[in-house]
């Protein structure tokens, strides 16, 4: 080591005798009534309340016969050696009696320093007396001795008080082994602990024991201070030796010295950056007590090696190239004989570095190496190594009491077990993207996955996750993939590509032309291809066969898409099936065993018995081959749920499994026999209504959405890919059963009220009749600024009859699968209110009492001023009597209270027929203000939904000719 010893300036000398003096005065000032100067232990009292040790009582005593607690005990020595400005910020220890505990930080630094171990059950008993040997052990130990302690010795603690009296530590401080400490006793061994040696490890020897030297770093009130030059191998947590060397938050190892870390110094995050480096720093104290400033020195020598960089190792030689693109010969510097080597962040130990080990180490796939030579010799003496490996994801990974199990789409690596509070995640979301700040959450199926884990631990692992993809058409490459260029920018490809070419070729090649979306990783490479694809949306599989005609062995398969569309298509010559390739004519017999584990259920019931071999939900892609749409990918839950798509809830076809319907406005949720909620559907959930029996025709077979569930009724239900800590499934397949088939969808009281406002016939595209019906769903415009129809829907019916006789104004009520009409429900025809008594409807829904309610009457008063107030409505109608006068009786009234978000609706004469129009609240005429006049009075029918929600008032009398 380099050692430039200066002594302080006469300047800086004085000033320290000057703080020495008014500490002194200081301490003089604080006197106790119970010591003075014939106190035993009176001094060493004195002194350690000054250096803020202990402390004295609100009654000005002192109490220096009173013992402590073994907690109190962990506090002194804790202050004792860091001092009264360190951080005490623990909030837990590993003992089972501390929860809670205001000793938690104290403890846990003792714990952590091998000051105390606690007791064998576990505990730590910190409120029990601490006795003489307990605290003579713990200032043995936080002296360095607990190594060279004979623990043979008996009683147990007679080891630890025979070092005790070897390095003065109990000189004028003895008592029984079992006496409880006093206060003044444990003044008076903390004093003394002052001017005890510290034991230090230096290294081993050659039989491999540690070997030991003392050191009087603890004297503290020293008046010199010294720059010096040194390697620091260690900080805390962190050393180029790995578990060899063991630091606390307040010590660096430089060369070989352990220092204490002044108060400024030892609270920076940054202290790990200096390691392995040559730095300039002061310390103070003749026997380099503590370190106060550090700086990186100017001698050292870096060379960074990127993976495209590096060409070999021989021996202790390192072969690169500088240019890859330009240099011919790889230029080269040598290996020091007693390398240190962090590989991915953590230090590895001596005994590991083995000429294998340098191999294995130095042979990366993806990250940097850096060097240091920070000697001045021709030899590098520190390795820095970040060696990233690459996962493909297939799904999002499994967690289970926080750890987390990633699995390697490909199985190109094995499986790792990563701990989520080890980890540190970094994500990048576009091709050119920076890393941010990411979480666990972000691993998810098809990310790139970079993890760089430190040797034999998971504490300090780092992951890169990319997310970012980029797609179009090949411009150029070269035949080896060296350069690939899509959409004006060139890419590489990783180590990883090329093992996905070796394994299979025909899957993820490409050439110029081809149009493709490529991952990348968290450096902007290709890590993995998809040929002309399309999205993957979710179908239900009705079979696999071989197409008609064809002698080849060519398979077709048969599905119900998203939507609701048969679609028959051919599989490409390889298929892709749960990250997996698969020749064609396998595909067959893989799908019949992922089917198997859906449909194979067993039942007494032969209604329920499931005949289809393939049958089941899956996602696929396709891609484009020889000018013919062909299936490129499928995936499916696997065969033992191990696939692309996960099962989160298995139908059962028994009745007293299943799950009842529960509907809260826009949420259908299905809950267990307990009212637990299983899973929950949105208006993204992809719905499959599929016969019990397999075999039934196609017909059977529907795309509905998630108001096909009637509330309170219950169903077989299979839910698909729910969300990590989420219910709401992404797909869903409902068993219908047997005899419920005429019946697609229910009415329920959320469903929405609509106003017809064209119907005529039409042909479906099987060229049946029909009718083609245009409503507008009560609560939206009818019309738009232009007087152009607006939030018109289009629906069917496939049997006329359904809705013979329904007219433009009618008030309807329906449910639907895609655009045919399943079920419908005439409101309002025109004259009459057709449901409840004539005048009121009202029905209950999720336990809210009237949440539905119609009411067909006569405004009595109109209370409104700019479009919010209440309108009062009778359930009586005026008449005219055989003198021709018309009165009204009022009667009990309804107040429906109105917003400007009310929609009003009237009726026109228009070519003959009456058709609805847009209205306002202005229109309506109320009876009150009528007086002799009442045939003039509003009649109108109000839609209310959740009990107060007025969706609509419809003026029945036509408001223009």
């Amino acid at each position: 080591m380099k050692t430039l010893r200066k002594a302080i300036s006469l300047t800086l000398m004085l000033a320290i005798v000057l703080t020495s003096v008014l500490t002194t005065s200081v301490f003089a000032a604080t006197t106790f009534s119970d010591v003075d100067d014939s106190t035993q232990f009176g001094e060493a009292i004195y002194e350690l309340v000054g250096d803020g040790v202990l402390n004295g009582y609100e009654d000005g005593s002192f109490k220096p016969e009173g013992t402590i607690t073994r907690a109190e005990f962990a506090k002194v020595i804790g202050v004792a050696i860091e001092g009264t400005k360190a951080m005490w910020d623990a909030k837990e220890t590993r003992f089972s009696d501390m929860a809670g505990h205001w000793a938690i930080p104290y403890v846990a630094y003792a714990s952590n320093a091998g000051i105390i171990n606690g007791y064998e059950d576990g505990t730590f008993r910190p409120d029990q007396t601490v006795t003489y040997a307990e605290a003579i052990k713990m200032i043995v130990c936080s002296l360095g001795y607990g190594p060279v302690v004979d623990l043979k010795l008996t009683p147990w603690y007679q080891g630890y008080i025979n070092v005790a009296n070897q390095i003065g530590l109990t000189k004028g401080a003895a008592t029984l082994a079992d006496n409880g400490a006093s206060r003044g006793l444990v003044a008076q061994l903390i004093s003394n602990r002052k001017s005890c040696k510290r034991l230090v490890q230096t290294g081993t020897d050659a039989s491999g024991k540690p070997t030991f030297t003392t050191s009087n770093r603890d004297i503290i009130n020293s008046e010199e201070e010294y720059e010096e030059e040194g390697v620091v191998i260690g900080v805390y947590d962190n050393t180029l030796r790995g578990s060899e060397i063991t630091l606390t938050k307040s010590q660096i190892n430089i060369d070989g010295e352990t220092y204490t870390l002044s108060d400024d110094l030892k609270d920076r995050d940054d202290l790990v950056n200096f390691l392995g480096k040559r730095v300039e720093f002061v310390y103070e104290g003749s026997s380099k007590y503590t370190v106060t400033s550090i700086k990186i020195a100017g001698t050292n020598d870096v060379e960074e090696i990127s993976v495209e960089q590096f060409d070999q190792l021989d021996g202790k030689t390192i072969y690169y190239y500088e240019d890859p693109e330009k240099d011919s010969k790889a230029k080269k510097f040598e290996l020091d004989d007693n390398i240190y080597i962090v590989y991915n962040g953590y230090g590895v130990p001596s005994s590991d570095i083995t000429d294998e080990f340098i191999e294995d180490a130095f042979d990366i796939e993806t990250g940097l190496i850096t060097f240091y030579n920070n000697d001045g010799d021709s030899a590098m003496d520190v390795a820095f190594i970040e060696n990233y490996k690459t996962y493909i994801l297939n799904a999002t990974p499994t967690k289970s009491n926080g750890v987390y199990t990633i699995v390697d789409k490909n199985s190109f690596e094995e499986q790792l077990k990563i701990n989520e509070d080890d980890a540190t995640v970094y994500r990048v979301t576009t091709a050119d993207g920076s890393p941010a700040k990411g979480s666990m959450s972000n691993l998810t199926s098809k990310s790139v996955v970079s993890i760089a884990q430190p040797l034999n631990r998971t504490a300090g692992t780092t992951i890169m996750v990319s997310t970012a993809t980029v797609s179009g058409s090949i411009t150029s490459m070269d035949e080896d993939y060296e350069e690939i260029e899509i959409s004006s920018k060139t890419y590489t490809v990783a180590p990883y590509f090329r093992k996905l070419l070796e394994k299979d070729e025909k899957t993820y090649s490409f050439k110029v032309g081809s149009n493709v979306k490529l991952y990348l990783d968290y450096l902007g490479r290709i890590v993995s291809s998809e040929i002309n694809v399309s999205s993957d949306p979710y179908a239900y599989l009705m079979g696999c066969e071989l197409e008609d005609g064809k002698m080849d062995g060519a398979v077709r398969i048969k599905l119900l898409n998203e939507s609701g569309k048969w679609m028959i298509y051919p599989l490409r010559d390889t298929v892709r099936i749960n990250g997996k390739s698969y020749e064609q004519s396998d595909v067959p017999d893989v799908l019949a065993k992922s089917a198997g584990y859906i449909n194979n259920r067993e039942t007494t019931d032969p209604e329920y018995d499931v005949n289809a071999e393939t049958a089941q939900l899956i996602k696929f892609k396709t891609t484009t081959s020889g000018g013919t749409t062909v299936v490129s990918e499928i995936s499916t839950i696997g065969e033992n749920n191990d696939g692309d798509i996960n099962l989160a809830h298995h139908a059962s076809y028994d009745t007293a499994k299943k799950l009842k319907c529960k509907k809260s406005g826009s949420t259908t949720s299905f809950v267990d026999e307990n009212g637990k909620t299983v899973f929950t559907l949105n208006s993204t959930t992809k719905v499959f209504m599929v016969p019990a029996d397999r075999k039934a025709g196609d017909t059977a077979y529907k795309k509905v959405s998630n108001s096909y569930f009637a509330n309170d009724s219950n169903f077989f239900v299979e839910a698909y890919d729910l969300p990590d800590n989420g219910l709401t499934a992404k797909a869903v397949v409902y068993y219908r059963e047997a005899g419920n088939d005429a019946t697609v969808n229910t009415i329920y009281a959320a469903t929405p009220s609509y106003i017809i406002t064209d119907i005529r016939d039409s042909r479906n595209d099987e060229g049946v009749d029909c009718y083609k019906v245009t409503v507008t769903e009560i609560g939206k415009a009818l019309y738009n600024e232009d007087g152009e129809e607006a939030n018109r829907v289009i629906v069917y019916t496939e049997d006329k009859t359904m809705m013979k006789g329904y007219k433009v104004g009618d008030i309807i009520r329906y449910t639907s699968t895609d655009d045919i009409i399943d079920q419908v429900e005439l409101v309002y025809d025109g004259e009459d209110l057709l449901l409840g008594d004539g005048s009121h409807y009202k029905k209950d829904y999720d336990g809210t009492t009237n949440y539905l309610q119609f009411m067909i009457g006569t405004v009595h008063i109109k209370e409104v001023e700019d479009g919010k107030g209440t309108i009062h409505v009778s359930p009586n109608f005026v008449e005219e009597g055989e003198d021709g006068e018309y009165t009204f009786d009022a009667g009990i009234t309804t107040d429906f209270n109105v917003s400007s978000n009310t929609k009003f609706y009237g009726f026109n004469k228009e070519k003959g027929k009456i058709v609805p129009v847009d209205s306002s609240y202005a229109m309506l005429s109320p009876a009150i203000e009528l007086e002799g006049n009442y045939e003039a009075a509003s009649r109108v029918l109000v839609i209310v939904y959740k009990k107060t929600e007025v969706r609509g008032i419809i003026n029945l009398d036509v408001v223009a000719q």
